[in-house]
């Protein structure tokens, strides 16, 4: 599977250099799905989802080389993503167990909350707070150590079975083949997905939703995919990891970096024989 550098065997070993090149592959953007409006529903739930997997597997994989406030979001946002899916096809199959996968994700990324919630504090709301003076102290200690304790939480969930487990499962999911739902086309099925949504939007009331349109609806997650898969402001290098292991083998780390100074530019492919 080509992964952004889904990097499995991370772990406290990992050097400082090796530490940058995870954060700096975690910002990169997967390949383009390859995904078309004929294919049957549950072969592109299943692309999507593997998709999800490997965003998920390489934030894991940066955060257990060490903290970084910026994988910890992208994490969650790939919880979140999983949610989505899982919520939404579940209904689409009529298949009611999906149910248990979603809330476990759920579980998940409320378990790396606290850590997220007191990282946009000190680092973005915390300047502007105390931009007028004042005796801050005490509450900056206080939110420090409330900040180290909810990151101990991250670690501990991160190599825990819960969460090893989950990523398991869901691995098995997208690479299963049973039977989901029937023979329809993703296009119908995307379609009865966006007009629920829409009928949600109208049975909330918002007066800010209330000009919701399904057009504008289609239109920006056309505009979403768009972004995430078609980036083209910088240099894209996307690596298959299956053979790589760069905590135990520095060669590969080598390989790599010498393979990353090659580049001359658009996208490109690295794939160790």
């Amino acid at each position: 599977m080509d992964d952004l550098i889904a990097l499995r065997h991370s772990s406290a070993r990992a050097n400082t250099g090796a530490q940058r090149l995870l954060r700096h592959a975690a910002r990169g953007k997967p390949k383009r799905l390859k995904l078309n409006r004929d294919m049957r529903a549950d072969d592109a739930f299943r692309a999507i989802l593997s998709d999800c997997l490997s965003a998920a597997s390489a934030q894991a994989s940066v955060l257990k080389a060490g903290r970084s406030v910026e994988a910890l979001h992208h994490l969650r946002v790939a919880l979140r993503r999983l949610e989505v899916m899982l919520g939404a096809f579940g209904k689409a199959f009529s298949l009611d167990w999906f149910g248990d996968l979603r809330s476990r994700a759920k579980a998940i990324s409320a378990r790396l909350g606290p850590a997220r919630d007191l990282d946009v504090f000190l680092e973005d709301l915390w300047p502007e707070a105390t931009r007028d003076g004042g005796d801050f102290a005490p509450l900056r200690r206080a939110a420090e150590d409330a900040r180290a304790v909810a990151w101990e939480g991250v670690e501990f969930c991160l190599v825990s079975e819960d969460f090893s487990h989950f990523l398991d499962d869901i691995a098995a999911l997208s690479q299963s083949r049973l039977p989901m739902g029937d023979d329809r086309s993703i296009r119908r099925v995307a379609r009865t997905l966006l007009q629920k949504a829409a009928a949600r939007v109208k049975k909330r009331g918002n007066p800010i939703e209330g000009g919701i349109q399904e057009d504008y609806l289609r239109g920006l997650s056309e505009a979403y995919t768009r972004y995430f898969y078609d980036y083209t402001e910088s240099p894209l290098l996307i690596v298959n990891s299956e053979r790589l292991n760069f905590v135990d083998s520095p060669e590969h780390l080598d390989l790599l970096v010498e393979r990353m100074n090659a580049m001359r530019g658009g996208r490109e492919f690295f794939n160790r024989a």
